[in-house]
């Protein structure tokens, strides 16, 4: 990989396949420009926090395919003078008109594509929200400031990268089927030639009014207006009440631990509760002892037992009673662990989500009785000599979201619909199937595999990671997780090791063609047995007496590290309430 300077800045960027280190701060992201945006405002005296929003505005605009303020998120946050984690949810909501039949014909059966395509699919964005609320919380740097690089790449535009373009390529026809989408993002009906630079003016100038009105703009004045009145005129359910109302959340964070190393994550919507029953399963068992072959199925059986209770229970914990406590607590994990055969795959047909439960405790709960390399989604983290820490998940779901810009925006407006289960047993785009506790409902935030994680080491953060892909994000989170702590690998190279993924349903087991087992061997155990290019893309960064960044080579993301020049001031700002 190529080593690069970044312009002005005592600060190196290093390629996916190698670390970036130095003592002051770090930032790692799944795009180069995004990454030294957020290196900019470590600069220029921000904080984590500063760097994670910048961060995530720029990635924005360079990666369309994958968020942007047309979506939403979530970030998990540590405060490094208080320490103290807290979490931000800024998940897009269901509209005020929206049902839970919203999708189905007369006979009750899903109208194709009605929860992926068009102006219907699209759930209030909360990103433009988030980013405010952590700005006026924690940042050091003004709102301008922080808003300066991703405004100055949409106003003047980026060179397409290769895996870019491939995206647009390869969703040209749904981008096509709606004019300012396509405007935008194609040249004459296709994808745009190598060496294209993008330029969005319409989405800078909708940044720049966010910044000028403090965020108003984007809920209750020109830009709502504008989104409100495409939704009006093209059959989506979005209105200005549903803008004006919207509002980021503060939740509490889950924390677990993993062979003794606390483990702070994402609590319903998110999955970061699926994360800490996978690994208090695996907790009971000697993984570093295995040959590769039981590691692969003991983790498999893990993940599998996790997402069938994901898709029973798993919900907005504001619309339904989610038996959080039971499901991570290390009591239940060593239950899992006893229905595990060392020898033989268990059907997905033999897994039961809540079997092992107090059976009490399930009479509240009814249940309704494969995914893909997707680029949608993406993920950064970001510490600082405060020890100030953010890993934030962002996205507008499939890629490209809904394929559709309100005219006058240039916002790409997501389809966080189909995260809803939207009939019994229907898969959504990743092909999980969720309950009625994931049910359509006015209001109503869809679960989500987003799982930004912290680990902390002697009271402070250690490493924080998180991943996009999808139905892959949390199982990426969990094996990036058992390469530190069972297999001892440095950060970059659990990043980067080969992914396994179950998901209960379908009963599969994906395999990166990487990975080192042989398929012959994971049959012979039961396994069906998918082969697929690559899961997720973790983005990390760590502190061990300095910091270190990893970026995962699966996509085209950088880790930056900020190194104060001799005699400056530490470029951290402590954060504010």
């Amino acid at each position: 990989m190529n080593r690069r300077t970044l312009p002005l800045l005592a600060a190196f960027v290093i390629g996916s396949a190698a670390p970036a280190v130095a003592r002051d701060g770090v930032v790692s992201t799944a795009h180069p420009l995004a990454t030294e945006a957020g290196v900019e405002m470590l600069r220029k005296g921000g904080n984590a926090i500063d760097a994670a929003i910048a961060a995530s505005l720029a990635l924005g605009v360079v990666e369309p395919q994958s968020s942007g303020i047309g979506g939403g998120g979530f970030a998990l946050v540590w405060l490094g003078r208080t320490a103290e984690a807290r979490v931000l949810d800024f998940r897009e909501a269901a509209p005020g008109q929206a049902a839970a039949a919203m999708y189905l014909d007369r006979a009750g059966k899903v109208i194709p594509r009605l929860s992926l395509d068009g102006y219907r699919a699209a759930g209030v964005p909360g990103q433009a929200a988030g980013l405010v609320k952590l700005q006026q919380a924690y940042a050091a740097l003004p709102l301008v400031t922080l808003a300066e690089p991703a405004i100055r790449l949409a106003r003047e535009g980026f060179l397409l990268s290769d895996l870019v373009r491939g995206r647009i390529e390869a969703a040209a026809a749904r981008l096509g089927r709606d004019p300012e989408a396509s405007r935008i993002f194609l040249v004459e009906g296709k994808a745009p030639p190598a060496g294209y630079r993008l330029q969005q003016p319409d989405l800078a100038r909708t940044l720049q009014l966010w910044v000028t009105s403090g965020g108003d703009s984007f809920y209750r004045g020109e830009t709502a207006a504008a989104m409100a009145a495409a939704m009006a005129e093209r059959g989506g359910l979005i209105s200005r009440a549903d803008l004006e109302n919207y509002s980021p959340i503060w939740r509490t964070p889950l924390v677990g631990s993993y062979r003794g190393v606390p483990v702070v994550t994402m609590p319903p919507p998110g999955s970061g509760g699926v994360l800490l029953e996978m690994l208090n399963t695996l907790e009971n068992f000697n993984l570093a002892a295995q040959t590769p072959l039981l590691r692969t199925h003991l983790t498999a059986q893990a993940m599998s037992r996790a997402y069938a209770d994901r898709s029973r229970f798993y919900g907005d914990p504001a619309f339904v009673p989610v038996p959080l406590a039971a499901l991570v607590a290390k009591s239940y994990g060593a239950a899992q662990k006893k229905t595990i055969s060392l020898e033989r795959a268990t059907p997905s047909t033999q897994i039961v989500p809540g079997s092992l439960l107090n059976p009490a405790l399930l009479a509240g709960f009814q249940s309704w009785e494969g995914p893909r390399p997707v680029e949608n989604t993406s993920h950064l983290s970001t510490m600082d000599a405060d020890g100030n820490t953010v890993a934030l998940t962002q996205t507008i779901n499939g890629g490209f979201g809904a394929a559709v810009v309100a005219p006058k925006t240039g916002i790409l407006l997501n389809n966080e619909m189909d995260d809803f289960a939207v009939a019994p047993g229907v898969p959504n785009l990743f092909g999980l199937v969720g309950s009625k506790a994931n049910a359509i409902a006015p209001g109503k935030r869809p679960l989500s595999s987003m799982t930004p994680t912290i680990l902390l080491k002697n009271g402070r953060p250690w490493i924080a990671l998180g991943s996009p892909g999808g139905a892959f994000i949390t199982n990426a989170v969990l094996q990036t997780i058992l390469g530190v702590l069972d297999y001892k690998l440095p950060l970059p190279e659990a990043v980067n090791a080969p992914r396994i993924h179950h998901q209960w349903q379908p009963d599969r087991l994906f395999v990166e063609k990487a990975y080192p087992v042989a398929e012959a061997a994971l049959s012979a155990l039961g396994y069906e047995l998918r082969a697929i290019e690559a899961m997720g893309n973790v983005q990390a960064v760590q502190y061990e007496g300095r910091f270190v960044g990893a970026s995962d080579g699966r996509r085209e993301g950088t880790s930056a590290v900020w190194q104060a020049p001799p005699r400056a001031a530490s470029p951290a700002a402590s954060p504010r309430r």
